[in-house]
């Protein structure tokens, strides 16, 4: 977020006004830019129209790698990560708490239509999870005034999926005190205190996780589900008849909980990712955006070859798993063709230029110095000669205090947490993982990275 304001210059900068005449109106393409500038690139658009934007990347780690960069130019509560869930299929292994809570808060934030950045990896686009209305259905709304008998409001929570803590901590937590309770709900950014008079909810109040202190009242809260799929009594008895049906044929199938407890399916059941299209109606994410959502597809021809790996991957586990175990054909769980769908679209942004009318804004590579200290002060007295500014990225205090010792030279300016707009030299701490020049600002974006030939993480 520090370097939020290279990003909004350069969204009102001529070379970025020809993108904004031609965004909606046709299919864009930006084209031979630095990938290292991919996460710049992004929130200069999402600058100059903050609207719901859904950036699809390779996999979980170039999620995580553009999460890092884009980080250092919006605000933390503009953007969203959706993961995938980083199991295999038919293994009937559910994905770890962490990233089934990250998925859940991001898909009611998308279902909310909040305009924010979105990052996924392309197999959160292919594979099938409930339909949209599912996800509407299970939200519990809680009025102040009304009247909700307090025990069945905590079984609620319970049949959601929510960990009952003696202090809300994250998201996915319940706690209750006498007749309050808190709870964290993962499409909210902070949890909520819900204080009871007998069974009347007599306030609604935001808290605040580290100080437990109230922040502002609301009239109304909506729960929605902790886990991302949350069977109801219906689609909980299909799912026991197909598994039923699957264990007498002597198949293996995933451990149910015991047979007189009806509310547990669907809390216990592991893997159940894989086997849900049995008993619920499936949809795939594109469902879930606004009607005027802006999606962004990363290097397109990688997406294209990791698409066919997928396919590849799941046609070959379910040929191998179905003889011995419940299995749901690849065509419920994977929809490859969806990213045909969106290329019609979607903007598109790659490191090579393809296209005759294709988007090119100025953003460069910088060449890695490899610690060659001299050939750095050389290309930043050259660039300061030339009515440049440089922004010298690292990850942690010790190594910025290093860099102003080592370019005391150009006088940088003195703190790391903001740019100084009228210092030729900024050294800031951040995530930019790799540097790149936004010519037509002047302004040269070092990463620790290029000037030491490896890049330092605190």
């Amino acid at each position: 977020m520090i370097l939020r304001e290279l990003a909004r210059s350069f969204a009102r900068s001529d070379e970025f006004s020809g993108f904004i005449r031609r965004d909606d109106a046709e299919k864009v393409r930006v084209e031979g830019i630095a990938p290292s500038s991919f996460g710049f690139a992004v929130a200069s658009i999402f600058s100059a129209d903050p609207r719901q934007t859904l950036v699809v990347v390779k996999n979980y780690q170039r999620m995580l790698e553009f999460h890092l960069d884009l980080a250092c130019f919006v605000g933390d509560d503009e953007v969203s990560l959706l993961p995938s869930w980083e199991v295999l299929p038919y293994e009937f292994v559910s994905p770890s708490e962490k990233i089934e809570r990250e998925r859940v808060a991001t898909l009611y934030r998308l279902l909310h239509g909040d305009p924010v950045i979105t990052v996924t990896p392309l197999e959160s686009v292919l594979r099938a999870l409930p339909a949209k209305d599912y996800f509407l259905s299970r939200g519990f709304r809680l009025d102040r005034g009304e009247e909700y008998p307090f025990d069945d409001l905590i079984e609620l929570f319970v049949n959601y999926g929510y960990t009952r803590e003696y202090r809300v901590e994250s998201a996915g937590q319940f706690s209750v005190k006498g007749g309050i309770i808190d709870v964290f709900i993962p499409s909210l950014d902070n949890p909520v205190r819900l204080d009871f008079f007998g069974d009347a909810l007599d306030s609604i109040r935001e808290f605040d996780v580290e100080s437990q202190r109230s922040l502002s009242a609301r009239e109304s809260v909506t729960v929605y589900p902790r886990r991302e799929i949350v069977p109801g009594a219906a689609d909980r008895k299909k799912l026991r008849e197909r598994i039923g049906e699957a264990s007498r044929k002597g198949l293996e199938v995933p451990h149910l909980t015991a047979e007189g407890d009806d509310d547990a399916v669907g809390l216990a059941v592991p893997g159940i990712g894989d086997i849900f299209p049995l008993a619920i109606d499936h949809g795939y994410l594109p469902s879930f955006l606004r009607h005027d959502a802006r999606v962004i597809l990363v290097d397109p021809h990688e997406l294209i070859a990791q698409r066919d790996m997928l396919v590849k991957t799941f046609d070959e586990l379910y040929a191998k798993r179905a003889k011995t175990a419940l299995a749901v054909e690849p065509g419920l769980l994977l929809k490859g063709d969806i990213l045909e769908e969106l290329r019609s679209s979607s903007m598109e942004m790659s490191v090579f230029t393809h296209s005759l009318n294709a988007v090119n804004w100025k953003l460069r590579g910088i060449p890695n110095f490899q610690g060659r200290i001299k050939s750095v002060r050389a290309e930043m007295e050259k660039k300061i000669g030339d009515g440049w500014r440089v922004v010298v990225s690292t990850g942690f205090e010790g190594q910025a205090r290093r860099l102003a010792d080592m370019l005391g030279e150009f006088t940088p300016a003195a703190g790391f947490e903001e740019l100084d707009a009228e210092s030729a030299v900024n050294i800031v701490i951040t995530s930019l993982r790799e540097g790149f020049d936004i010519v037509s600002e002047k302004v040269m974006l070092l990463a620790a990275h290029e000037i030491f030939g490896k890049t330092y993480r605190k």
